[in-house]
C-alpha cells in the first residue's frame, strides 16, 4: 500500500530546516566501502561486523551491481535529556533515539523507510579536537551522536556510522529533530488523536485499549518517549508507538487545511531542527510516493549488563541491503 499523503509532515520538517546548515555535510566524505568478507554474525561473536560491499556483490551465486538512482536521507530524533559518560569520555549532544533511513528511488519516484534500533551494537567512534580518532567503543549506535560536539558534527558522525552499518551504502543527507520539540509542535497543531492499543496503559493508565483521545503536547511526548528500561526489548514497543503517532499525525495533516497546518508545523518545529538537504532532495521529498510498509534492520535484542543490546543478523542485513541498494548485473 502506498500513500503519498504520508509525506506531508516529513516534508514540513525538511522544508523548515532547509535554510539551516545546507551544504555543511556535502563537503564531507562517506566511509569507503570494502569487499564483502564471510564472517559470523555479530550476535554469535558479540563483536560488530565491519565488512562492507563494493560496487559488485555476489549473493546466492548471482552478481549484483550497486544502484546509482537512489538518494538517501537519515532522519534522527534526538534525546538531549542528559550527558553520556563512557570510559571517562563525556558526550553532551544527547542520543539519537529515533533513526530512520529514507531511500528515495529516482527511477520509480518512490520512498522506502528503513528503521534502525537505537540499541544496535556497533563500534562508536570518538574523535579529538583535531578530528583524529581517539577511541572506539562497542556500544549502542544511539551513543554515536553524543560525541560530536555540535549538532552538525554529531549528524555527520552518525551518518557515517549508519553508512558503515549498511556496508558502505552512502547516506547523502541528514535531518535531526530534538525530541523536546514534540510537545510544542503537538500543541501548536491542537493535539494529535490516537486510538489506544493493548499495553498503552503502561504509558498512562488513562490510555485504555480501544479508546481514542486527542493527546496534548505533554501526553504526546510521554507516548513517544516512554520505555520501561526494566523490561528487555522495551525499545521495540516504543518504536511501534512512535510510528503510530507519526501515522496519526500524517492523517491529521492530510485531512485538514494542509497549507495552514504545514505552516504551523514549520514555525513550531524549526528551533529543534538541523539539516543539510539541498533543493533537489527537497523536491523529491515533495513529490515521491511513500511506501507505507516500513522495513527494519533485522536482528535480535539481548539483555546486557547495563541495558538492552540489539545484535544485527548480518546475513539477513546483507540480503536486505542488496534488495534495497543493488540490482542484478547484466
Amino acid at each position: 500500500m502506498r500513500n503519498k499523503k504520508l509525506l506531508l509532515p516529513l516534508l514540513a520538517l525538511v522544508v523548515a530546516a532547509g535554510a539551516v546548515a545546507v551544504g555543511f555535510f556535502a563537503a564531507q566524505l562517506v566511509p569507503e566501502p570494502v569487499t564483502v568478507q564471510a564472517s559470523e554474525t555479530s550476535a554469535q561473536t558479540g563483536q560488530a561486523d565491519e565488512s562492507g560491499f563494493d560496487g559488485t556483490v555476489y549473493l546466492d551465486g548471482r552478481e549484483y551491481v550497486q544502484r546509482h538512482d537512489l538518494t538517501t536521507v537519515l532522519f534522527l530524533g534526538i534525546d538531549q535529556s542528559e550527558p553520556v559518560t563512557v570510559s571517562e569520555v563525556t558526550g553532551e549532544m544527547g542520543r539519537s533515539d529515533v533513526m530512520l533511513v529514507l531511500v528515495l528511488d529516482d527511477t520509480n519516484k518512490t520512498m522506502q523507510v528503513l528503521q534502525i534500533s537505537r540499541d544496535t551494537m556497533v563500534n562508536v567512534d570518538v574523535y579529538d579536537e583535531n578530528d583524529v580518532l581517539a577511541i572506539s567503543m562497542f556500544m549502542q549506535i544511539t551513543m554515536q551522536y553524543s560525541f560530536g560536539g555540535s549538532a552538525k558534527r554529531s549528524c555527520w558522525q552518525t551518518k557515517n556510522k549508519v553508512s558503515e552499518l549498511l556496508y558502505g551504502v552512502p547516506i547523502d543527507s541528514t535531518v535531526s529533530f530534538v525530541m523536546d520539540g514534540i510537545a510544542p509542535v503537538t500543541d501548536a497543531l491542537g493535539g494529535v488523536k490516537i486510538t489506544f492499543r493493548q499495553g498503552d496503559t503502561e504509558v498512562d493508565p488513562a490510555f485504555t485499549e480501544g479508546a481514542s483521545a486527542v493527546l496534548n503536547g505533554a501526553q504526546a511526548e510521554q507516548f513517544i518517549r516512554y520505555r520501561d528500561t526494566a523490561v528487555t526489548d522495551s525499545n521495540s514497543t516504543r518504536m511501534s508507538r512512535q510510528m503510530r503517532f507519526v501515522q496519526a499525525l500524517y492523517r491529521q495533516l492530510a485531512q485538514g487545511d494542509v497549507t495552514s497546518a504545514i505552516a504551523t508545523f514549520q514555525d513550531a518545529a524549526q528551533p529543534y531542527l538541523t539539516a543539510d538537504l539541498d533543493a533537489d532532495t527537497l523536491d523529491k521529498l515533495a513529490h515521491y510516493t511513500l511506501n507505507a510498509d516500513m522495513l527494519t534492520v533485522p536482528g535480535a535484542t539481548k539483555e546486557g549488563e547495563y541495558h538492552d543490546e540489539y545484535y544485527v543478523d548480518e546475513d539477513a542485513l546483507r540480503r536486505l541491503v542488496v534488495q534495497l541498494f543493488y540490482i542484478p548485473a547484466g
